[in-house]
């Protein structure tokens, strides 16, 4: 809330402010936020009610019309959500791109994708946390932000070749320093650690690279997001998505399936009576395969 919000409500006197003040308080303060082009989730509206109990020590939950046209101006909020890579566009930036000065932004993709990273979580990271097993390398994160461990692996493989950029970057740090994201420049790391706001960019600038549109909705949240989505994609249940992201609730995880074009598609191809064939590449439908055999049997009957 701005400073002109808590001057207004510090200017209220008046200790048992009626709900009739405070609801056309608010209404006024829907109007500004709509002229000033904000957009406002229910956290942010109900703020009103918090710093109104807060400053006047008047009690907001006994105010049930205030609580309903909060509730109203709030029904059709939706959230900013961050674009995602598509897997190809991930092996795309790993392979066409050259190592000279986007290998630290490969080795964070990397990171991000296989162990749905959050920013912090790749601020946090340390060289001790990595363990090369030579096929897997195993990286233990014990600060996150859900306060709970995480722990993920890069395995051996041929498509993304993950395990080669990051021994790569890992060589070109300089010894000493804790922190496992350096600052890479000229080929070379420097001692000097990479901040949060960075780790929030890249995102963006891998975008860039690739000409994708509207780049700067890529924003830091991007690279969990991306390997929550491909997860799904892959066919993860509802479990293996809430451990690989850490979260306690069900209700991020179930966004995840839901916003999932592979899941629709599936469910489609399903109704459709349609079988794919992963191996071919070619579909079948169900329906005539049944049609057709009990054609079969009839004509074999008749016969």
């Amino acid at each position: 809330m701005t400073n002109k919000v808590r001057t207004k409500v510090n200017s209220i006197q008046n200790k048992n402010i009626s709900e009739t003040i405070m609801l056309a308080y608010s209404q006024d303060m829907v109007l500004l936020f709509l002229l000033r082009s904000e957009s406002y989730s229910p956290n942010s509206l109900s703020m009103l009610k918090s710093m109104m109990t807060i400053y006047n020590n008047s009690h907001g939950n006994k105010f049930h019309e205030l609580e309903a046209f909060l509730k109203r101006k709030s029904k059709d909020y939706e959230p900013r959500k961050s674009k995602v890579f598509s897997r190809d566009e991930v092996l795309k930036f790993l392979k066409s791109a050259p190592d000279e000065e986007p290998l630290l932004h490969k080795v964070v993709l990397i990171m991000g994708y296989f162990g749905g990273c959050r920013g912090q979580e790749l601020l946090n990271m340390k060289i001790n946390h990595i363990e090369d097993r030579g096929s897997v390398m195993v990286v233990d994160i014990p600060e996150s932000k859900m306060d709970i461990r995480k722990k993920f692996t890069i395995v051996e493989e041929n498509e993304f070749s993950a395990l080669g950029l990051v021994r790569k970057y890992m060589s070109l740090r300089p010894s000493g320093s804790e922190r496992f994201f350096l600052t890479y420049r000229e080929k070379r790391c420097t001692v000097q650690s990479v901040g949060k706001n960075t780790f929030g960019k890249m995102p963006s600038k891998i975008a860039n690279f690739l000409g994708l549109p509207d780049p700067e909705a890529f924003t830091g949240h991007c690279l969990l997001r991306t390997s929550a989505t491909a997860l799904v994609n892959a066919g993860a249940n509802m479990t293996t998505l809430k451990r690989h992201g850490v979260w306690r609730s069900s209700t991020v995880a179930e966004g995840y399936l839901a916003d999932s074009m592979e899941l629709k598609n599936k469910t489609a191809r399903m109704l459709a009576g349609i079988s794919a064939d992963e191996g071919s590449g070619t579909s079948t439908s169900y329906l005539t395969t049944v049609i057709g055999t009990k054609n079969s049997s009839n004509e074999s009957c008749c016969n």
